[in-house]
């Protein structure tokens, strides 16, 4: 289960992806392993681009967003725009975009 602290990152995490707020107290681990594939996806497109390097070769999971992925993009000052091309943020924030928002509206169901 998600701790508070856990849900307000994924909710820092997608709003720095897509630029659209949420209310942390509706994430939940299903919601945030499609937040994890977002990321990843967002990363690959990124490394494609050689920018960053590769995720890991497992199926990322909740865990790995808030272990790996929150600390590198919050410790790039812009919501990990400098960390990933703007191009694949923008595509892959997009696709995902609908599919989270309506996992939250329906509490991940």
């Amino acid at each position: 289960m998600l701790t508070n602290d856990e849900k307000e990152k994924c909710a820092q995490l997608f709003e720095w992806a897509t630029d659209e707020r949420t209310n942390s107290n509706d994430w939940n681990e299903s919601t945030a392993d499609v937040l994890a594939e977002m990321y990843a996806e967002i990363l690959r497109c990124s490394s494609a681009m050689n920018l960053v390097s590769r995720t890991p070769g497992m199926k990322p999971g909740w865990g790995w967003l808030i272990k790996y992925v929150y600390d590198v993009v919050s410790r790039s000052g812009l919501g990990g725009r400098l960390q990933v091309y703007e191009a694949c943020r923008v595509v892959r924030g997009a696709q995902y975009k609908r599919v989270i928002l309506i996992e939250l509206a329906t509490g991940g169901n």
